[in-house]
């Protein structure tokens, strides 16, 4: 291999690298959400709260929300359950980093929306990520 094989070969793989960098991860499919859930409520936020966590190359922030369930379609709530659960959206990366981001978008809190929750092994729920949630009444979309 000669030296223009080699740059070329160097420029090819950073060229690669740059396209990989920003890469997220892709909302799942419906079919995805319902398989992976544990739980399918519908119901009102009406908290949420959050903080920043430094982690290794930058923050996160971590968000907990407060649901009144109005409805369920998968999981042991029924309606007027006060449900708990968190998730996470990345704050800052440091340049070139990839991986998962967390939510695409942070729920507000007043909004009536339905949400597709894991449970851990502790009892914690989460939202599936990155897309676990979306508004339910489409009226009160911001």
């Amino acid at each position: 291999m000669n030296v223009r094989d080699v740059s070329r070969l160097l420029f090819v793989f950073a060229l690669t690298l740059t396209c990989f960098a920003h890469a997220v991860l892709a909302p799942l499919s419906q079919e995805s959400l319902d398989l992976q859930s544990t739980h399918m409520l519908t119901g009102y936020v009406y908290r949420v709260t959050d903080h920043e966590v430094d982690v290794f190359g930058g923050k996160d922030s971590f968000y907990a929300a407060t649901m009144i369930v109005h409805d369920s379609e998968k999981g042991g709530f029924v309606q007027n359950n006060i449900v708990k659960f968190t998730f996470k959206r990345v704050k800052t990366r440091v340049s070139g980093w990839a991986g998962p981001t967390g939510q695409s978008v942070v729920i507000k809190p007043h909004k009536t929306v339905r949400v597709w929750l894991n449970q851990d092994e502790h009892g914690n729920l989460s939202l599936l990520e990155p897309n676990g949630w979306q508004y339910a009444d489409y009226a009160s979309k911001p």
